[in-house]
Protein backbone atom coordinates (compact mmCIF):
# COMPACT_ATOMS: atom_id res chain seq x y z
CA UNK A 1 0.00 0.00 0.00
CA UNK A 2 3.20 2.13 1.16
CA UNK A 3 4.91 1.42 -2.57
CA UNK A 4 1.65 2.16 -4.02
CA UNK A 5 0.91 5.25 -2.49
CA UNK A 6 4.70 6.55 -3.42
CA UNK A 7 4.90 5.71 -6.84
CA UNK A 8 1.77 7.53 -7.27
CA UNK A 9 3.29 10.75 -5.43
CA UNK A 10 6.01 9.72 -8.14
CA UNK A 11 3.73 10.17 -10.65
CA UNK A 12 1.97 13.12 -9.71
CA UNK A 13 5.14 14.83 -9.07
CA UNK A 14 6.59 13.99 -12.77
CA UNK A 15 3.46 14.81 -14.63
CA UNK A 16 3.10 18.59 -12.77
CA UNK A 17 6.76 19.35 -13.32
CA UNK A 18 6.12 18.56 -16.84
CA UNK A 19 3.00 21.03 -16.61
CA UNK A 20 5.14 23.36 -14.72
CA UNK A 21 7.66 23.71 -18.17
CA UNK A 22 4.91 23.55 -20.48
CA UNK A 23 3.38 26.44 -19.05
CA UNK A 24 6.18 28.32 -18.92
CA UNK A 25 7.01 30.69 -22.30
CA UNK A 26 10.28 29.45 -23.70
CA UNK A 27 12.75 32.20 -23.65
CA UNK A 28 11.59 33.02 -20.01
CA UNK A 29 12.83 29.84 -19.06
CA UNK A 30 15.66 29.06 -21.72
CA UNK A 31 17.19 32.59 -21.08
CA UNK A 32 18.36 31.86 -17.01
CA UNK A 33 19.04 28.38 -17.96
CA UNK A 34 21.71 29.36 -20.88
CA UNK A 35 23.12 32.34 -18.29
CA UNK A 36 23.96 29.69 -15.80
CA UNK A 37 25.23 27.38 -17.87
CA UNK A 38 28.56 28.31 -17.40
CA UNK A 39 28.34 28.70 -13.77
CA UNK A 40 27.05 24.75 -13.86
CA UNK A 41 30.46 23.36 -12.03
CA UNK A 42 30.61 25.34 -9.18
CA UNK A 43 26.95 26.07 -8.93
CA UNK A 44 26.48 22.04 -8.14
CA UNK A 45 29.44 21.43 -6.11
CA UNK A 46 30.66 24.28 -3.84
CA UNK A 47 26.95 24.65 -2.25
CA UNK A 48 26.04 21.46 -1.52
CA UNK A 49 29.81 20.65 -0.58
CA UNK A 50 29.54 23.17 2.03
CA UNK A 51 26.08 22.23 3.64
CA UNK A 52 27.49 18.78 3.48
CA UNK A 53 30.31 19.19 5.71
CA UNK A 54 28.61 22.12 8.08
CA UNK A 55 26.07 18.74 8.64
CA UNK A 56 28.52 16.06 9.10
CA UNK A 57 30.47 18.14 11.54
CA UNK A 58 26.81 18.21 13.48
CA UNK A 59 26.56 14.66 13.01
CA UNK A 60 30.06 13.65 14.60
CA UNK A 61 28.94 15.74 17.81
CA UNK A 62 25.85 12.97 18.03
CA UNK A 63 27.71 9.56 18.82
CA UNK A 64 27.66 8.71 22.72
CA UNK A 65 31.02 6.89 22.46
CA UNK A 66 33.42 6.66 19.66
CA UNK A 67 33.10 8.55 16.84
CA UNK A 68 34.07 8.19 12.87
CA UNK A 69 36.97 9.93 11.22
CA UNK A 70 35.35 13.05 9.73
CA UNK A 71 35.76 12.16 6.13
CA UNK A 72 34.34 8.46 6.53
CA UNK A 73 31.12 10.55 8.19
CA UNK A 74 30.95 13.06 5.09
CA UNK A 75 31.39 10.26 2.46
CA UNK A 76 28.23 7.84 4.15
CA UNK A 77 26.20 10.99 4.95
CA UNK A 78 26.26 11.29 0.99
CA UNK A 79 25.66 7.72 0.73
CA UNK A 80 22.67 8.40 3.01
CA UNK A 81 21.35 11.34 1.33
CA UNK A 82 21.31 9.51 -1.83
CA UNK A 83 18.88 6.96 -0.73
CA UNK A 84 17.15 10.03 0.83
CA UNK A 85 16.64 11.73 -2.30
CA UNK A 86 15.55 8.52 -4.22
CA UNK A 87 13.21 7.16 -1.60
CA UNK A 88 11.82 9.48 1.18
CA UNK A 89 13.58 11.87 3.23
CA UNK A 90 13.94 9.02 5.75
CA UNK A 91 14.70 6.22 3.47
CA UNK A 92 18.60 6.88 3.73
CA UNK A 93 18.81 6.78 7.11
CA UNK A 94 18.94 3.08 7.52
CA UNK A 95 21.33 2.91 4.95
CA UNK A 96 23.64 5.49 6.82
CA UNK A 97 23.04 3.21 10.07
CA UNK A 98 24.02 -0.22 7.60
CA UNK A 99 27.46 1.99 7.19
CA UNK A 100 28.55 2.91 10.67
CA UNK A 101 27.80 -0.38 11.68
CA UNK A 102 31.67 -1.16 10.84
CA UNK A 103 32.67 1.82 12.80
CA UNK A 104 30.56 1.68 16.01
CA UNK A 105 28.22 -0.98 17.60
CA UNK A 106 24.69 -1.25 16.48
CA UNK A 107 23.07 0.27 19.20
CA UNK A 108 25.43 3.43 19.34
CA UNK A 109 25.53 3.62 15.38
CA UNK A 110 21.18 3.61 15.59
CA UNK A 111 21.27 6.05 18.18
CA UNK A 112 23.91 8.24 16.58
CA UNK A 113 21.40 8.44 13.12
CA UNK A 114 18.60 9.05 15.19
CA UNK A 115 20.23 11.55 17.47
CA UNK A 116 21.44 13.50 14.38
CA UNK A 117 17.88 13.37 12.57
CA UNK A 118 16.37 14.96 15.65
CA UNK A 119 18.76 17.89 15.96
CA UNK A 120 18.60 18.31 12.08
CA UNK A 121 14.99 18.95 12.24
CA UNK A 122 15.16 21.14 15.02
CA UNK A 123 17.54 22.98 13.14
CA UNK A 124 15.82 22.87 10.41
CA UNK A 125 12.52 24.50 12.43
CA UNK A 126 14.47 27.21 14.34
CA UNK A 127 15.97 27.68 10.55
CA UNK A 128 12.47 28.51 9.31
CA UNK A 129 11.43 30.64 12.13
CA UNK A 130 14.07 33.04 11.27
CA UNK A 131 13.32 33.15 7.97
CA UNK A 132 9.69 34.16 9.05
CA UNK A 133 11.44 37.02 11.25
CA UNK A 134 13.22 38.34 8.46
CA UNK A 135 10.60 37.81 6.00
CA UNK A 136 8.54 40.14 8.60
CA UNK A 137 11.32 42.64 9.12
CA UNK A 138 12.60 43.53 5.61
CA UNK A 139 10.91 43.89 2.40
CA UNK A 140 7.24 43.77 2.03
CA UNK A 141 5.89 40.45 1.33
CA UNK A 142 2.52 38.95 0.28
CA UNK A 143 0.26 37.86 3.25
CA UNK A 144 -0.40 35.14 1.57
CA UNK A 145 2.90 34.05 1.24
CA UNK A 146 3.45 34.96 5.04
CA UNK A 147 0.59 32.88 6.22
CA UNK A 148 1.82 29.95 4.87
CA UNK A 149 5.02 30.28 5.94
CA UNK A 150 3.42 30.62 9.49
CA UNK A 151 1.39 27.44 8.87
CA UNK A 152 4.48 25.50 7.89
CA UNK A 153 6.09 26.30 11.15
CA UNK A 154 3.00 25.52 13.52
CA UNK A 155 3.05 22.08 11.11
CA UNK A 156 6.66 21.73 11.64
CA UNK A 157 6.71 22.64 15.45
CA UNK A 158 4.38 20.49 15.86
CA UNK A 159 5.77 17.25 14.44
CA UNK A 160 9.44 17.74 15.84
CA UNK A 161 7.85 18.30 19.21
CA UNK A 162 5.91 14.75 18.58
CA UNK A 163 9.18 13.26 17.39
CA UNK A 164 11.36 14.41 20.42
CA UNK A 165 8.27 13.91 22.93
CA UNK A 166 8.61 10.06 21.94
CA UNK A 167 11.88 9.83 22.65
CA UNK A 168 12.41 11.56 25.77
CA UNK A 169 9.23 9.85 27.86
CA UNK A 170 10.84 6.35 26.89
CA UNK A 171 8.10 4.96 25.41
CA UNK A 172 10.15 1.79 24.38
CA UNK A 173 10.79 1.09 27.98
CA UNK A 174 7.15 1.76 29.19
CA UNK A 175 5.93 -0.46 26.20
CA UNK A 176 8.48 -3.12 27.67
CA UNK A 177 7.19 -2.79 31.28
CA UNK A 178 3.07 -3.24 30.07
CA UNK A 179 3.95 -6.28 28.09
CA UNK A 180 6.25 -8.17 31.21
CA UNK A 181 3.31 -7.47 33.19
CA UNK A 182 0.88 -8.84 30.42
CA UNK A 183 3.71 -12.09 30.43
CA UNK A 184 3.93 -11.44 26.96
CA UNK A 185 7.84 -12.57 26.98
CA UNK A 186 8.70 -13.26 22.99
CA UNK A 187 7.52 -9.29 22.51
CA UNK A 188 9.65 -8.23 24.64
CA UNK A 189 12.53 -9.96 23.31
CA UNK A 190 12.01 -8.56 20.46
CA UNK A 191 11.45 -4.67 21.76
CA UNK A 192 15.00 -5.52 23.93
CA UNK A 193 17.35 -4.37 21.08
CA UNK A 194 15.56 -0.94 20.88
CA UNK A 195 15.28 -0.78 24.61
CA UNK A 196 19.04 -0.69 24.29
CA UNK A 197 19.58 1.86 21.89
CA UNK A 198 16.72 4.31 23.84
CA UNK A 199 19.14 3.89 26.88
CA UNK A 200 21.77 5.03 24.74
CA UNK A 201 19.73 7.72 23.78
CA UNK A 202 18.22 8.67 26.83
CA UNK A 203 21.59 8.76 28.38
CA UNK A 204 22.95 10.87 25.81
CA UNK A 205 21.22 13.77 25.93
CA UNK A 206 21.41 13.78 29.96
CA UNK A 207 25.33 13.49 30.06
CA UNK A 208 26.09 15.90 26.95
CA UNK A 209 23.88 19.22 26.80
CA UNK A 210 26.76 20.91 25.30
CA UNK A 211 26.94 18.42 22.35
CA UNK A 212 23.96 18.42 21.70
CA UNK A 213 23.70 22.46 21.48
CA UNK A 214 26.87 22.43 19.54
CA UNK A 215 25.29 19.57 16.94
CA UNK A 216 22.41 22.19 16.84
CA UNK A 217 24.39 24.78 15.75
CA UNK A 218 26.12 23.13 12.98
CA UNK A 219 22.79 22.07 11.48
CA UNK A 220 21.72 25.61 11.65
CA UNK A 221 24.87 26.94 9.89
CA UNK A 222 24.46 24.03 7.21
CA UNK A 223 20.24 24.89 6.28
CA UNK A 224 22.02 28.68 6.66
CA UNK A 225 24.79 27.79 3.98
CA UNK A 226 22.18 26.40 1.75
CA UNK A 227 20.85 29.85 0.40
CA UNK A 228 24.33 30.30 -0.66
CA UNK A 229 22.73 28.76 -3.67
CA UNK A 230 19.92 30.61 -4.31
CA UNK A 231 22.21 34.14 -3.86
CA UNK A 232 24.73 32.47 -6.10
CA UNK A 233 22.29 32.20 -8.85
CA UNK A 234 20.70 35.05 -8.38
CA UNK A 235 24.29 37.14 -8.70
CA UNK A 236 25.43 35.44 -11.71
CA UNK A 237 21.96 35.99 -13.26
CA UNK A 238 22.56 40.01 -12.60
CA UNK A 239 19.37 40.02 -10.66
CA UNK A 240 20.97 42.35 -7.52
CA UNK A 241 20.31 39.28 -4.98
CA UNK A 242 20.16 40.39 -0.98
CA UNK A 243 21.32 37.70 1.72
CA UNK A 244 17.97 38.13 3.40
CA UNK A 245 16.08 37.48 0.61
CA UNK A 246 17.92 34.16 -0.47
CA UNK A 247 17.56 32.78 3.38
CA UNK A 248 13.79 33.18 3.71
CA UNK A 249 13.23 31.27 0.00
CA UNK A 250 15.89 28.91 1.11
CA UNK A 251 13.93 28.35 4.74
CA UNK A 252 10.39 28.19 2.90
CA UNK A 253 11.73 25.79 0.27
CA UNK A 254 12.81 23.24 2.99
CA UNK A 255 10.07 23.68 4.73
CA UNK A 256 7.91 22.69 1.51
CA UNK A 257 10.57 20.06 1.45
CA UNK A 258 10.27 18.62 5.32
CA UNK A 259 6.19 18.68 4.73
CA UNK A 260 6.66 16.41 1.46
CA UNK A 261 8.75 13.67 2.68
CA UNK A 262 6.53 11.29 1.00
CA UNK A 263 7.43 12.45 -2.31
CA UNK A 264 10.00 10.80 -4.02
CA UNK A 265 12.88 13.47 -4.56
CA UNK A 266 9.92 15.73 -3.40
CA UNK A 267 8.94 16.31 -6.56
CA UNK A 268 6.64 19.06 -8.24
CA UNK A 269 6.56 20.00 -4.40
CA UNK A 270 9.84 21.60 -4.64
CA UNK A 271 9.51 22.55 -7.75
CA UNK A 272 6.04 24.48 -6.66
CA UNK A 273 7.71 25.64 -3.19
CA UNK A 274 10.57 27.00 -5.06
CA UNK A 275 7.81 29.35 -7.92
CA UNK A 276 5.87 30.49 -4.95
CA UNK A 277 8.79 32.08 -3.07
CA UNK A 278 10.45 33.50 -5.69
CA UNK A 279 7.15 34.75 -7.13
CA UNK A 280 6.67 36.62 -3.58
CA UNK A 281 9.68 38.43 -3.75
CA UNK A 282 8.45 39.06 -7.49
CA UNK A 283 11.49 37.37 -9.24
CA UNK A 284 8.51 35.32 -11.75
CA UNK A 285 8.27 32.01 -12.11
CA UNK A 286 10.52 31.06 -14.92
CA UNK A 287 13.22 31.97 -12.58
CA UNK A 288 11.55 30.14 -9.83
CA UNK A 289 11.11 27.22 -11.99
CA UNK A 290 15.30 27.40 -14.22
CA UNK A 291 16.46 27.13 -10.11
CA UNK A 292 14.70 23.94 -9.49
CA UNK A 293 15.92 22.17 -12.72
CA UNK A 294 19.26 23.19 -11.54
CA UNK A 295 18.44 22.19 -8.25
CA UNK A 296 17.34 19.21 -9.83
CA UNK A 297 20.77 18.60 -11.98
CA UNK A 298 22.74 18.89 -8.63
CA UNK A 299 20.91 16.25 -7.28
CA UNK A 300 21.38 13.98 -10.18
CA UNK A 301 25.39 14.46 -9.35
CA UNK A 302 25.03 13.97 -6.01
CA UNK A 303 23.20 11.16 -5.88
CA UNK A 304 25.90 9.60 -8.05
CA UNK A 305 28.53 10.68 -5.83
CA UNK A 306 26.14 9.43 -3.16
CA UNK A 307 26.07 5.93 -4.66
CA UNK A 308 30.05 5.47 -4.84
CA UNK A 309 30.22 6.42 -1.52
CA UNK A 310 28.15 3.84 -0.57
CA UNK A 311 30.20 1.34 -2.43
CA UNK A 312 32.88 2.52 -0.88
CA UNK A 313 31.91 2.97 2.42
CA UNK A 314 31.41 -0.66 3.38
CA UNK A 315 34.67 -1.73 3.90
CA UNK A 316 36.18 -2.00 7.65
CA UNK A 317 36.90 1.84 8.89
CA UNK A 318 38.92 2.89 11.95
CA UNK A 319 37.79 5.31 14.81
CA UNK A 320 38.77 8.18 16.34
CA UNK A 321 37.92 8.36 20.36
Amino acid sequence: MLRALRFALLVAGLIYVAYLVVRTEPAVLLEPVRTLSGWLLPLIVVPYLLVTLLHAAGWRLCFPGSRPPFTALVSIRLAGEAFNTMAASVGGEPVKGLLLRSVVALDEAVAAVVIDKTTITLAQGLFLGAGLLIARLTVPLPPAFLEMMTWLLAVEVVAVAGFVLVQTVEAIGRALVALARARRPSLVVRLEPLRRVERTMSAFYRRHPGRLGLALLWHLLGWAVGSLEVYAVLWVLGAAPSIWEALVIEAFVTAVRFLSFMVPANLGALEAGTIIAFEAFGRGAGLGLAVSLLRRLRQIVWIAIGLACFATSRRPLSTDA
